[in-house]
């Protein structure tokens, strides 16, 4: 099949996750809570490490952490894990009938919510409410954070938040059209584990320069 002419060669961010690191959570046994405030701390960590000073709101609106950022004053963060699943590839089962399974990382910036007034209705955010998502990938093998300003974000016709974004991390692959997000624009962190660098030695080796030596060899 032809490829269009507007497709981009995607260029992957992190190694694909070790066997161990797939294992979701219970959510049954309230775990995933866990996650979540292990998330927080991830990214407290990361700007306190920098000599940034951060706060919380004594009152929650929604907003998890308040960052004093260099040069803008004062922000509001909204902090979201990064949920991994392995899903099948509905394009090439539409092709071919082949059931190829491929690893899906969900980016939220929308929350389950509340009902509002009884009604199947639930609270949607705005670039309003925050001025950063703060998106983590936290496994027991490394830990991941992207800062994504909220004027990046697409938004829906009444100006809330698309409910997410499946960015393709962990493999090079041929994007159709222009990503909405570029996430590796947006990496400000990621920390692994030996293990990841002794199973995947060639991500992290950075290309020879070309020279005229090179070409002619």
């Amino acid at each position: 099949m032809s490829r269009s002419p507007n497709a981009q060669r995607l260029v992957p961010c992190m190694p694909p996750l070790l066997e161990e690191e797939t294992i979701p959570l219970s959510r049954s046994a309230g775990d995933t809570r866990f996650g979540g405030t292990a998330c927080e701390f991830a990214v407290k960590n990361y700007f306190l490490s920098k000599c940034i000073n951060i706060a919380e709101p004594h009152v929650d609106v929604g907003v998890d952490l308040l960052i004093e950022k260099p040069k803008e004053g004062w922000v509001r963060g909204q902090v979201k894990k990064v949920v991994y699943q392995l899903d099948r590839d509905e394009g090439i089962f539409k092709r071919s009938g082949r059931e190829v399974y491929r690893s899906r990382f969900n980016f939220f910036f929308q929350g389950g919510g509340k009902m509002v007034s009884g009604t199947n209705t639930r609270s949607q955010k705005t670039p309003k409410d925050f001025d950063y998502f703060y998106h983590v990938l936290l496994t027991s093998h490394r830990q991941l954070i992207w800062e994504t300003p909220v004027n990046i974000i697409p938004t829906r016709e009444n100006g809330t938040f698309v409910q997410g974004k499946t960015p393709c991390l962990d493999r090079d692959n041929w994007k159709r059209k222009p990503a909405d997000i570029d996430f590796n624009k947006y990496l400000v962190y990621h920390r692994y584990d030996p293990i990841i660098f002794k199973t995947y030695p060639d991500f992290f080796l950075k290309p020879e320069p070309q020279t005229l030596e090179n070409f002619f060899a």
